[in-house]
């Protein structure tokens, strides 16, 4: 502990594990958001492909698209496509 440099080499060792514990929780919300955008991604070329007779189911598909995209958090780099996609699915349930 006599070391001049030990308070400063601590306080960087503290800075680091912050630093990580940031990255790591960026790179998970990164991972849900691509996921989650990829799942709703999917599921509109399925309704475009076989869309339900029932409007009724129709509307609850995309309803379930919509809530999906919703929860893509903003600053992860899927926010900005989600966010289109969310206003064509919000625009569809409209019609």
């Amino acid at each position: 502990m006599d070391e001049p440099n030990y308070v400063e080499a601590q306080k960087l060792s503290a800075q680091y594990v912050t630093n990580l514990g940031i990255a790591e929780t960026r790179r998970e919300a990164e991972r849900q958001a691509e996921e989650i955008l990829k799942q709703a991604k999917e599921e509109t070329q399925q309704l475009i492909s076989n869309p339900p007779s029932d409007t009724q189911q129709l509307r609850g598909q995309i309803q379930g698209i919509v809530n999906q995209l919703r929860s893509v958090k903003p600053g992860t780099t899927a926010y900005a496509e989600a966010q289109q996609l969310l206003v064509s699915a919000q625009n569809r349930l409209k019609q």
